[in-house]
């Protein structure tokens, strides 16, 4: 029989990754009201029942932030029901529109236009990293003032820091319109940088009646528009459209729905979803509204199943067209940014190999996650698969253990899964 020279190893400490993953936890629960406006007492009532049901459906996960998005009335109420449910320390954010036609959407039911909804949305879990709120300190009053509404919304953004090495979205609430939201997006590029940096991902929501108001850290302020930053290790993935749809609002959202869940990698772990007036689109306005949004509901729940959905129909017009694409403010549109847990490398100690030569008889036989092809899945291996650990390769040799293509996280389960064998 042939005699082959090989190495065995003797154990020193060498940092390699723990089994430790991150995820993001989140729920929701919602209330149509219909076409009346509610009392005082059915908005809390209702409020105190979804607040507990989202709580329940968190089981041991602590919220990080809980939003809040109504047109009802009395958003007041809605919050003293989330700390009744989550505590008086919880982060409560949110917009609070007073029309009926800038209505919260939820996974639940898509409210059409000339109705009201409210909708509370809990989110946690390790993959975010941390959740901060600012406000504009009123100076948007009622819109129109370019000069104003820019500083404001610089102030804002100025109180406001995402971690350049993680991955940050930040959520426009509260008042703001075209043109109006122009300025809010000058604000914050002059404080932030023009484009903006491109570990932040921009989406808006929410509206420029009269009536609105923001939720801003457990408080309800007129006039004033807010933004909350989540910031972790999260996957985020955006898509839009403007000015106006360009065909069916129903396969056009669908379409790019689909994109973003290719690009995360599979489904979102929480959906942030703004369509602004699909009803008016060009060739659809005969079609009834109530089924123009179930029909686009539909489409969400057929691309990612019952996600957490966080979302308002017309809403401030700021996103981004795609991922890489600059943040901007356009009318008619549609805006949707999926945000899905990332995968994470926890340093620990684990042994390091040092060669010490000898002799065996037989050729080693390669098993998964054998990226050397020395019989053994040992650091070595790791370190094949780090080295090209986001790349688009092919084959073991370069650790793309399930030869899909690329090394990534699947191919770090299948090592993790035979290591030491």
């Amino acid at each position: 029989m042939k005699q082959l020279f090989i190495a065995t190893f003797i154990l020193t400490a060498l940092i390699l990754p723990s089994t430790a993953k991150g995820y993001i936890k989140s729920a929701s629960a919602s209330y149509y009201f219909g076409t009346v406006l509610p009392a005082e007492s059915e908005v809390y009532s209702k409020a105190s029942e979804a607040a507990a049901k989202v709580k329940t459906a968190m089981g041991g996960e602590p919220a990080k932030a809980v939003l809040v998005i109504t047109n009802s009335g009395f958003p007041a109420k809605i919050i003293e029901a989330v700390k009744n449910s989550f505590g008086t320390n919880i982060l409560v954010a949110g917009t609070a529109t007073g029309a009926d036609k800038y209505q919260p959407l939820s996974i639940d039911f898509f409210a059409p236009p000339s109705t009201r909804q409210m909708v509370i949305i809990a989110i946690g879990g390790p993959s975010i990293t941390s959740v901060s709120q600012a406000d504009d300190g009123a100076m948007y009053g009622s819109g129109g003032d370019d000069a104003k509404i820019i500083e404001g919304a610089k102030l804002m953004a100025g109180k406001l820091n995402p971690d350049p090495a993680k991955k940050n979205l930040l959520l426009l609430l509260g008042p703001g319109h075209y043109d109006n939201n122009v300025q809010i997006l000058t604000g914050i590029t002059q404080a932030w940088g023009n484009p903006l940096p491109t570990y932040v991902t921009t989406l808006g929501m929410g509206s420029a009646d009269g009536l609105a108001a923001s939720i801003v850290n457990g408080s309800v302020k007129g006039s004033t528009i807010n933004a909350i930053l989540f910031t972790g290790n999260f996957n985020i993935s955006s898509r839009g459209i403007g000015e106006g749809f360009g065909g069916d609002p129903v396969l056009v959202s669908k379409n790019l729905l689909s994109q973003i869940k290719t690009e995360l990698g599979g489904g979102a772990d929480v959906l942030f979803y703004v369509p602004g007036h699909p009803q008016v689109e060009t060739g659809y306005t005969t079609i009834d509204p109530l089924i123009m949004y179930q029909n686009m509901k539909n489409s969400v729940t057929e691309v990612f199943g019952p996600v957490t959905l966080v979302g308002h129909h017309a809403s401030s017009e700021t996103g981004q067209k795609s991922t890489t694409s600059p943040a901007e403010a356009v009318k008619y549109h549609f805006f949707a940014v999926g945000i899905k847990a990332a995968f994470t490398i926890t340093p620990t100690k684990t042994p390091t190999p040092i060669k010490s030569p000898t002799k065996t008889p037989t050729l080693p036989v390669s098993k998964p996650g054998d990226a050397n092809g020395d019989g053994q899945v040992n650091g070595l291996d790791y370190l094949i698969w780090l080295a090209h650990y986001g790349q688009n390769v092919s084959g073991p040799t370069n650790g793309d253990f399930n030869n899909s293509g690329k090394a990534d996280g699947a191919d770090y389960l299948v090592w993790l899964s035979n290591y030491g064998l």
